[in-house]
């Protein structure tokens, strides 16, 4: 009889954060899997919203090889919108942060604490690192599922591996 040991694959740890001397823990993974899923599809909303940043940016893409007197012609043409529309993207996605790490961070009685609110003051409302803190968890979890995957497949494999040796 062929048996796959699943007593041997690790068990993701508790995750926590901790900052202005206060420790958070981030919500179990299939439910910060679905918020990160959520985080992702608005992400694509709010660019989907700003269509006129993503079309400036193309055009100055383009212009990257132009003359620098173009290239100055047409920032200053654009610099208006441009810098309007950043700033609104930023506010949108500063909010969008904020949710996101208001229901994904708990405090230790593993209750809601709005800890996205005090994430942002803690970082004096700077998008860039709610932004970059979102990243890091989106990855420690793409990598925790690729690692998860790669014990199985392995385990499988061996599995199948000593039945193909019974059978011979």
């Amino acid at each position: 009889m062929t048996v796959i040991n699943l007593d041997t694959i690790k068990q993701p740890v508790a995750k926590q954060v901790q900052f202005d001397g206060k420790k958070y823990n981030l919500v179990p993974d299939d439910d910060l899997d679905d918020l990160i899923e959520q985080m992702e599809a608005e992400q694509a909303r709010v660019l989907g919203d700003h269509r006129e940043i993503v079309k400036t940016s193309d055009k100055a893409d383009k212009l990257q090889n132009a003359s620098s007197e173009k290239m100055l012609d047409f920032y200053n043409k654009h610099a208006k919108t441009l810098l309007q529309e950043q700033k609104s993207i930023a506010t949108e996605m500063q909010a969008a942060y904020v949710d996101f790490f208001d229901s994904a961070l708990l405090d230790e009685d593993n209750e809601e604490c709005e800890a996205g609110k005090l994430l942002a003051k803690f970082w004096d409302n700077r998008t860039v690192m709610l932004a970059t803190f979102y990243n890091k968890i989106s990855a420690m979890r793409q990598q925790e599922q690729a690692e998860s995957e790669k014990q199985f497949n392995d385990l499988t494999q061996e599995a199948l591996g000593k039945a193909d040796k019974v059978t011979e």
